[in-house]
């Protein structure tokens, strides 16, 4: 006998035993269903208008596309290959973690 036969008797039982009418869909209906709360529903709406405002002229973004600018030009040198930087990055892993 598989599990979901097993489960749907049990709940039969039990809806007989206290009295409840059985319920005309099984236990185990593929159906899924989500409900999205009206404060989840207004924290997305804020959430896009506050995306949408975003000026990509900003001071903000400018700066921040100089420094991927910069760190991806690192990347390219290889400065973080060199041993220096590696130990450098590793002692700080190690303070994180305190290790």
């Amino acid at each position: 006998m598989r599990i979901e036969n097993i489960l749907q008797t049990l709940t039969t039982q039990f809806l007989q035993k206290k009295g409840s009418k059985k319920s005309s869909q099984p236990v185990n209906s593929n159906k899924d269903m989500v409900e999205i709360s009206t404060k989840a529903r207004d924290l997305q709406k804020n959430h896009n208008i506050n995306n949408s405002q975003l000026n990509t002229d900003s001071p903000i973004q400018a700066r921040r596309e100089e420094k991927i600018k910069g760190v991806i030009s690192k990347i390219d040198e290889g400065y973080y290959s060199s041993p220096k930087v590696i130990s450098k990055i590793v002692d700080n892993l190690f303070k994180r973690f305190g290790i």
